[in-house]
């Protein structure tokens, strides 16, 4: 996630690679919790692929949980 401090004094996370999935607060917490809660309600399935000369391989899919960014 990308945390950075506004210019007008809020504070803004991001999920890297997802810039749909952006949250501001008054503080990192707040904008951290707003983002968990966004990511709670919409669900994404997050999945990642690696292309070989052999074709896919390296599957992975996120455990459900939208605090479970480790999948990448």
């Amino acid at each position: 996630m990308l945390i950075e401090n506004e210019q007008d004094g809020r504070v803004s996370a991001t999920v890297l690679g997802l810039p749909d999935f952006k949250s501001f607060g008054a503080s990192k917490e707040e904008a951290l919790d707003k983002l968990i809660q966004l990511l709670q309600e919409r669900k994404p399935e997050i999945s990642s692929k690696r292309i070989t000369e052999q074709g896919f391989s390296g599957f992975s899919r996120n455990s459900g949980n939208p605090t479970d960014m480790g999948c990448f």
